[in-house]
């Protein structure tokens, strides 16, 4: 299936879902996409599901995927949730994002992942 995302804005926050095969390129183009939307909005917060997203990345890619994230979002967003399996991989990509100052939790539980956006103890 090719990719595709739809983007909702709703009162609080940004959430973007992904659908169809993952790569690169329409990762970047999406992420710069939300930065974008985050610069123009009052939207600090967003919610990233992936869950039906076909993924298959080595570590490397990951490492350098979220390198990329951390570099598109700062500055525009304050907190960023992660819908997607909680796997090696996934954590992997979450203690970069981390480890470079991009507040972003991974989430397998969307009614988790909303409460930390919203309510959590740094929001």
């Amino acid at each position: 299936m090719d990719y595709r995302e739809v983007m909702v804005e709703y009162p609080d926050y940004l959430r973007v879902t992904c659908f169809g095969r993952w790569s690169e390129n329409t990762s970047e183009a999406m992420w710069r996409t939300v930065a974008e939307r985050l610069s123009q909005s009052d939207h600090q917060r967003v919610l990233i599901d992936d869950r039906q997203l076909e993924v298959d990345v080595k570590p490397v890619e990951d490492y350098e995927h979220a390198t990329l994230v951390v570099g598109v979002l700062r500055g525009c967003a304050r907190r960023v949730a992660l819908l997607d399996e909680l796997s090696d991989d996934t954590q992997f990509f979450e203690t970069v994002c981390v480890n470079r100052g991009l507040n972003l939790r991974l989430f397998d539980d969307e009614a988790a992942a909303l409460e930390w956006l919203l309510h959590g103890a740094d929001a």
